[in-house]
């Protein structure tokens, strides 16, 4: 998984306050902690094409599964937008 911890589908675009905010904390405990509000983490989900209904514990499996996942995501938005 070290081969694709600095690709586009795992980068996560934060400002600076927010990624200080993050830092080592897992993803699932900050993105629960963060957005409380169902609309709010939905929209988050959505503008920053984090799969759904997947595991964001980031095991080595559930890591792969969100790369590939998000990778396809993203490639749909960049198609959409540039075909």
């Amino acid at each position: 998984i070290w081969s694709k911890a600095n690709s586009l589908p795992n980068i996560m675009f934060l400002t600076g306050t927010i990624n200080k905010e993050k830092s080592n904390m897992p993803f699932e405990d900050w993105l629960r902690s963060n957005y409380k509000n169902k609309n709010e983490k939905n929209r988050f989900i959505n503008d920053n094409y984090i799969p759904k209904n997947l595991d964001l514990s980031f095991s080595e499996k559930n890591f792969e599964n969100f790369w590939k996942s998000r990778k396809e995501l993203m490639a749909k938005e960049l198609k959409k937008r540039f075909c």
